[in-house]
């Protein structure tokens, strides 16, 4: 559902007892009530998306810029059997410029993958913004392994 709230008024002739776990009649009127859960529900579930929507770059979206980037470790196995090339990262630069979520896009070596998303969430940026405000984005890094 998109758009605005529609609040739900019920009146009912209530109040809360004492204990709060019951209701009890009220003599000679009746508490209107506003009950706006549904609504609410609706709006904050519709502002945490909005607080957690991830952006591609282009589109009025600016790229994050690399503040610190941690270099991966070469394991030894890897390096015993003489793997090299590159693993293709995608991360979520948060907003608050830490790295959210890394997958691999593309592997190279599992032992080597493991150490590219250890290093990548060590990586800090200035985040992406749109209009001006600091939003999640979406980037892929590509990490080179070379024994030279």
């Amino acid at each position: 559902m998109t758009g605005g709230t529609t609040p739900v008024t019920i009146s009912a002739p209530a109040r809360f007892a004492p204990d709060a776990s019951q209701y009890t009649e009220l003599k000679g009127g009746s508490v209107r009530t506003v009950l706006t859960v549904a609504a609410l529900a609706v709006t904050l579930a519709g502002g945490v998306a909005a607080q957690d929507r991830i952006y591609q770059t282009g589109e009025g979206v600016k790229n994050p810029v690399v503040v610190k980037d941690v270099k991966p470790n070469y394991t030894g196995g890897a390096m015993r059997r003489r793997v090299e090339g590159t693993v293709l990262c995608s991360a979520i630069v948060l907003k608050d410029g830490t790295v959210g979520d890394v997958t691999i896009a593309r592997s190279l070596d599992e032992e080597l993958d493991q150490e590219a998303i250890k290093a990548l969430k060590q990586w800090e940026f200035k985040p992406g913004t749109k209009d001006g405000e600091p939003v999640n984005v979406q980037i892929k890094i590509e990490l080179v392994f070379s024994l030279k």
